[in-house]
């Protein structure tokens, strides 16, 4: 027997007052759980939320598991990237080019605008330099020009030549 077992009494009542104290205790602490069992709290809510979380992993992973990336291996990935890095490359190399192209296109425009620039500026210093010779010519020639025509010139007389009082007829032949 155990240790638990409460000795038994000799005299009946006494055993039915043991027998109905334990009986009581045992009630009580059916009780209690019944009263532990109704103030527990409701886990359904709880539970529910986590079977949706659940199946919505599980659909997750199914898509994750069916994409066609799943299917491929280290070696087909590598080259799949090679193409798409080259195709990015030849992409890039043209745009460079295009670029390029328009850069030359923009400068050879600057080039020409500044041609014309220095060719204007050009063309003014020709027309001041020009003008300027022209200007001290002209003076030279306003100075001069008067006496280079008095010593190229018959003297012409002081006193003017008097007018004969007729003038000599014609004949008829």
């Amino acid at each position: 027997m155990s240790q638990d077992m409460v000795p038994i009494a000799s005299d009946p009542a006494q055993a039915f007052e043991d027998l109905r104290g334990e009986v009581s205790l045992l009630l009580r602490a059916v009780q209690g759980l019944a009263a532990e069992r109704q103030n527990a709290p409701d886990y359904l809510p709880t539970l529910q939320d986590l079977a949706t979380r659940v199946q919505f992993v599980g659909q997750s992973l199914r898509r994750i598991e069916q994409a066609p990336a799943m299917a491929l291996t280290p070696e087909s990935f590598a080259s799949q990237f090679k193409e798409a890095a080259a195709a990015a490359r030849a992409e890039d190399r043209q745009l460079v080019g295009e670029a390029r192209e328009a850069m030359r296109a923009s400068l050879n425009q600057v080039d020409a605008l500044v041609e014309r620039g220095w060719t204007a500026d050009r063309q003014w210093r020709q027309l001041l330099w020009t003008a300027g010779v022209a200007l001290v010519f002209g003076i030279i020639l306003c100075f001069a020009a008067p006496r280079i025509i008095k010593s190229r010139t018959a003297v012409v007389p002081e006193k003017p030549i008097p007018a004969p009082d007729r003038l000599p007829t014609s004949r008829a032949p």
